[in-house]
């Protein structure tokens, strides 16, 4: 008796023990400063995938469409009602074409007289090219008064009038608006007067049905007017420009009534985005930074097809594309199993919804970026959206080139079939996070040679003003291309507590051929950070300070030395940014804002400026940024109205008219201001290219591109060219001029700015590269004083079938009132959706209950559109936890939706 006492004894005693062993292992990986999360495939990998490689759209013009007895009397008409008077080598024909869209810009006026009808003008037709296809020239002294002198470019008029043509056997209309984008820019900039804000305005209402006129902000967006500036004139003009482009049936858009433009915010950093529960488009400066790109293009036609997606779609289509797409909701967000059909990491990353806008928007700017990486939803777009509309992007033919490429890659990389990651560091100090992830190969065509990782908070209840995601960039292990790519971060100590999943891996070749994965891999770094930065910096109340004082180059020459300081209240770390602006500004000034930066942040390539710290005592630190004003800057009062500061994860801004007793202001007087963007003789551009191993091209190609370039007053700084290859991708190379601003002995351009200068840009591409005809698409260039502009020598010509409508005419028929309908499966374990319709947008919220009137759970599902919310990818759903992610009992529970003043409650059974 007594031994067995005592074998149950240390059997106890031997339980205990490995109880504790087991207790202390536990927390001593727990507190570990390393953990390694490790997953891999748990399939055979599929095999190789590679891109479509479009050919170009034959398109079979069958006559010009132009009624010579209609075209006649042309000039007559142009003299008699417009004032315009033709040179003599105008035919008929470009004189009614002429005609025709001096019309319809009448027609966008309204009942305001244009004031361009006010002076008489005279029309050259020029047969080189023309920048912008129009020069609106000086004003020249005449017997009776002044005679606006215009040249327009004679190829604008190529496909202006709709050609009879087919392609694939389908007779429709064959044009552009290209001319309609130069007779634009005519009728809306009138020298000597500024830009007509009215007339710009009217013409956006009656042809789009958009202002930018918003009577309280505050109302719209839930944010101050401070917070918002004004168009500048390219700008508008670019957003009209690209809404032309749409079909007409989609020119005026249901739910979309303004365009509003943010003011300069270093952290701001989205580009631009679509409210379409509010009815308005936001742009911020990102999207203008280098003037109106193809980039800037498509993110114009991205916004308005959100407005598209909610108010003209139905539901069917909308489901269409989701499978089509391969999209599912799962964990919070929408991911899709499929891993090439993207024409960008954002289309990929986001919803069904973004992944339409990217494609809309590159179905007509870009084509056959589209086709290439999916014929599938170009067909669709094609089919179902455009009714048939296609979009043929072409390049100015003498910007042509050549690749030569005996073994040509159109595979994409390889499918992920292994992910480790490794996080370094104790919960005080910084983490160091290290991924590397290996891919399926079976050659050396499905190599990578780059890729990234992103990292999201599960927390999804963050401020949107906290950081909460990070990028690991890749590269290739041991070489210039591989199978397996290494990357790491280091997170710092203050960044945000929590657990972080994987929400996207892309890797990519040497043509930027990209594979997306969605997937977690089921992984999650826990970020232990002790010290985790919860407390926003604040601005201290009348510490801003503005002072003005003269200042010299080495070379003796003389500018403005404007020197901004404040003080924050921070108890971690602390970046700082501010900019100055001009108490009178001018509207729609064409060129950019007058915001003057640090000098050495703009010219630097940075976006984000850093203010010197000058003092930190205790809490509080004392900033101070310094701003070169040459003469060539506007001169005037200038004021000190907004900070904005960072600490580790939090962004800040304060302004200061809300805050000061008094606003700090500086005079400067400038002698020579700047305020045309450089002139760059597209007549003098030359591309040539040579092929690496001529004797055995692989795509290896050297192109030099030798271009003019001179300004009237501060001189040439910078600018960068894009080009475009056979299957739609696009790369940007950056330029210097001969003076860059970096230091004082810079700031003024040394030789006469008002000269041309030959500049010559060597591009490098790399073995690999697409075979086929490449080309540059545009450039751009950038003076001193911050002037810049975009050449696009790009022309998109559209065929518009005549068998059918062009464009969506019908807008979807919205339920008639509000309702919350049963949830399916019922009863149900452990899943179930809910569906409900809307009549109107609204923002929606489901709450569930316990039969006792405890809360459950509550469902945020934000602002939805007006539509029908049935299906499994538009309902709401419910995995059967409550708000602490724990498993709720078996029983009877009650939900209720809540859209706007609407509630209902309905009843649900779990039964386990």
């Amino acid at each position: 008796m007594r031994e067995t006492l005592v074998r149950q004894q240390r059997f106890i005693i031997y339980m205990i023990a490995l109880f504790l062993i087991f207790l202390f292992s536990g927390q001593a990986i727990a507190e570990s400063e390393t953990t390694t999360y490790h997953w891999e495939i748990g399939e055979d990998p599929s095999g190789q995938e590679t891109a479509f490689v479009p050919q170009p759209i034959e398109v079979e013009i069958e006559n010009t469409g132009i009624n010579a007895l209609l075209s006649s009397s042309a000039s007559y008409t142009l003299s008699r009602r417009y004032k315009v008077y033709l040179s003599p080598e105008w035919d008929a024909d470009k004189a009614y074409l002429l005609l025709l869209a001096l019309q319809d810009m009448t027609y966008g006026y309204g009942a305001h007289s244009p004031p361009w009808l006010r002076n008489p003008s005279y029309w050259i037709l020029s047969d080189a090219h023309v920048a912008q296809d129009i020069d609106l020239g000086p004003d020249v002294e005449v017997g009776y008064g002044n005679l606006r002198m215009i040249t327009i470019a004679s190829e604008a008029f190529t496909h202006a009038h709709p050609f009879v043509a087919k392609i694939d056997g389908v007779q429709g209309r064959y044009f552009s608006k290209r001319l309609w984008r130069a007779v634009l820019r005519f009728a809306t900039y009138i020298p000597g007067e500024g830009i007509q804000h009215r007339a710009i305005d009217n013409m956006l209402q009656r042809y789009y049905g958009v202002t930018v006129h918003v009577p309280d902000y505050e109302v719209l967006t839930d944010e101050p007017a401070h917070k918002f500036d004004k168009f500048t004139y390219e700008e508008i003009l670019g957003i009209m420009i690209m809404f032309e482009e749409y079909p007409s049936g989609m020119h005026v858009t249901p739910g979309l009534k303004y365009l509003i433009r943010r003011a300069p915010d270093p952290f701001v950093e989205y580009i631009a985005r679509a409210n379409t529960g509010a009815g308005y488009i936001e742009f911020t400066d990102n999207a203008f930074i280098d003037g109106i790109t193809h980039e800037t293009q498509r993110i114009i036609l991205h916004e308005k097809a959100h407005f598209l997606w909610s108010y003209l779609f139905d539901e069917q289509l909308k489901a269409d594309w989701i499978e089509l797409g391969e999209w599912f909701y799962e964990d919070g967000r929408w991911m899709t199993t499929n891993q090439t059909e993207f024409v960008s990491d954002y289309a990929h990353g986001e919803n069904p919804n973004e992944d339409m806008a990217e494609s809309i928007a590159y179905y007509i700017v870009t084509p056959d970026k589209l086709r290439s990486r999916s014929p599938a939803k170009y067909a669709f777009i094609q089919n179902r959206i455009m009714h048939g509309t296609r979009y043929i992007s072409t390049i100015r033919e003498d910007l042509t080139f050549v690749v030569y490429n005996l073994y040509p890659d159109y595979v994409y990389p390889g499918q992920v079939v292994r992910v480790d990651v490794t996080v370094r560091g104790d919960s005080e100090g910084s983490k160091q996070v290290e991924i590397e992830i290996e891919t399926h190969t079976e050659n050396e065509l499905d190599y990578s040679t780059g890729g990234s990782v992103v990292f999201r908070l599960l927390d999804a209840d963050r401020d949107r003003n906290r950081s909460s995601h990070f990028r690991v960039e890749l590269r290739p292990v041991g070489a210039k291309q591989s199978n397996i790519l290494r990357g790491h971060k280091i997170v710092p100590s203050y960044y945000s507590k929590g657990h972080y999943t994987i929400t996207q891996v892309s890797t990519y070749d040497v043509n930027r051929l990209t594979r997306y994965n969605s997937g977690g891999f089921g992984l999650q770094i826990y970020i232990n950070n002790r010290y985790e930065d919860l407390y926003p910096p604040e601005y201290v109340p009348n510490s801003a300070k503005l002072s003005v004082s003269d200042a010299y180059t080495e070379r003796n020459e003389h500018f403005y030395a404007v020197t901004a300081t404040w003080q924050v209240k921070e108890d971690r770390q602390l970046t700082g940014y501010t900019y100055i602006e001009p108490e009178e500004k001018q509207d729609f000034r064409p060129g950019v804002h007058y915001y003057l930066q640090p000098y050495y942040s703009y010219w630097s390539g940075g976006r984000l400026v850093n203010a010197n710290i000058v003092r930190h005592e205790g809490d509080i630190w004392t900033l101070k940024s310094t701003f070169f004003v040459p003469h060539y800057m506007p001169g005037g009062v200038y004021e000190l109205k907004r900070l904005s500061f960072k600490d580790a994860i939090n962004n800040e801004s304060a302004w200061l008219p809300d805050i000061d007793e008094q606003i700090q202001k500086v005079t400067i007087e400038t002698k020579t201001p700047d305020t045309t963007p450089p002139t760059l003789d597209v007549n003098r551009i030359t591309v040539d290219a040579e092929p690496v191993n001529p004797a055995n091209p692989n795509g290896e190609t050297l192109v030099t591109v030798a271009y003019y370039v001179k300004d009237d007053i501060s001189g040439f700084e910078k600018g960068h060219i894009a080009i475009r290859d056979p299957l739609g991708g696009e790369r940007s190379y950056d330029f210097q001029g001969p003076y860059s601003y970096n230091h004082r002995n810079e700031i003024y351009f040394q030789d006469d700015p008002d000269v041309y200068r030959k500049y010559t840009s060597s591009i490098h591409l790399p073995e690999g590269s697409f075979p086929g005809i490449w080309g540059v698409i545009g450039i751009s260039v950038t003076d001193k004083a911050r002037n810049n502009i975009y050449h696009d020598f790009t022309e998109i010509t559209r065929f518009e079938v005549t068998e059918t409508q062009a464009a969506p005419t019908l807008q979807v028929t919205l339920p008639d009132k509000n309702a919350l309908l049963a949830n399916y499966p019922n009863p149900f374990n452990p899943e179930t959706w809910i569906p409900y319709q809307l009549a109107a947008p609204a923002d929606v919220t489901l709450t569930i209950y316990a039969v006792d009137g405890k809360l459950v759970r509550t469902l945020a599902l934000g602002q939805q559109p007006g539509g029908m919310y049935q299906s499994k990818s538009r309902a709401a759903y419910w995995d059967g936890r409550n708000e602490h992610n724990e498993p709720v009992a078996s029983g009877l529970y009650f939900y209720t939706l809540t859209a706007g003043e609407f509630s209902e409650t309905r009843k649900m059974l779990i039964r386990k």
